[in-house]
C-alpha cells in the first residue's frame, strides 16, 4: 500500500465453520435471542386484526391469499414493526449472550472480516468500569465508561422513539 496502511489477508466476507468468536457468531446468537419476540409480536398483531375485516373481504370475493395480502398484513404492520424495532433495541443492549460467546475480551480495533474477533459496547463498558482509577494525565476509564453508557442509552431511546413514531404513522383507524 502506498500510504503505509496494513492490508488484510482475508476479505470481509471470509467464511469458516465453526464460527468461533466472530461477528457472524454474535449475529446468529442475537438472532436467536430476538426471534421469539418478533414471532410473538407478529402473531399478536395478526390476531388483533378484526375478523369482520377478513370476513368482509371474503364476502366481496377475495381468496384467502388476497385477504392476507390486502387486508390482514396491512392492518397488522404497525404491531409487527413495533415488535421488530423493540427487539432490535433489546439486541443492542444485550450483553449476557455476547459475554458467554465472546468472553470478556477487550479488543481495541474494529473487525476486518466476518470471522474476526469482536467486542461490543456492553462488553466494553463492563471492561472499562473494572479498570483502576488512573492518575493525573492518564485516561479516566470511569468517565469513558459513563460516556459509553450514555451513548448506549441514547441509541436505545432513539430506537424506542422510532418505534412509537412509526406505529403512530402507520396505524390507520378501522372504519
Amino acid at each position: 500500500d502506498a500510504q503505509g496502511g496494513i492490508i488484510s489477508e482475508k476479505p470481509w466476507y471470509y467464511f469458516q465453520i465453526p464460527f468461533g468468536r466472530g461477528v457472524l457468531a454474535a449475529a446468529l446468537t442475537l438472532m436467536l435471542v430476538i426471534l421469539p419476540v418478533i414471532i410473538i409480536a407478529s402473531q399478536e398483531a395478526i390476531k388483533a386484526v378484526p375478523s369482520s375485516l377478513r370476513e368482509g373481504a371474503m364476502g366481496l370475493g377475495d381468496t384467502r391469499c388476497q385477504v392476507v395480502r390486502n387486508v390482514t398484513l396491512p392492518a397488522a404492520i404497525p404491531g409487527i414493526m413495533t415488535g421488530a424495532i423493540l427487539s432490535i433495541s433489546r439486541a443492542i443492549g444485550e450483553a449476557a449472550p455476547l459475554v458467554v460467546l465472546c468472553g470478556l475480551v477487550y479488543i481495541a480495533r474494529a473487525p476486518e472480516h466476518l470471522m474476526d474477533f469482536i467486542s461490543v459496547l456492553p462488553i466494553q463498558i463492563f471492561y472499562l468500569t473494572g479498570q483502576p482509577i488512573s492518575e493525573e494525565g492518564q485516561i479516566n476509564f470511569q468517565n469513558v465508561a459513563a460516556a459509553a453508557s450514555l451513548v448506549l442509552l441514547v441509541v436505545l431511546l432513539s430506537f424506542n422513539t422510532i418505534a412509537i413514531v412509526l406505529r403512530q404513522l402507520t396505524t390507520k383507524p378501522l372504519s
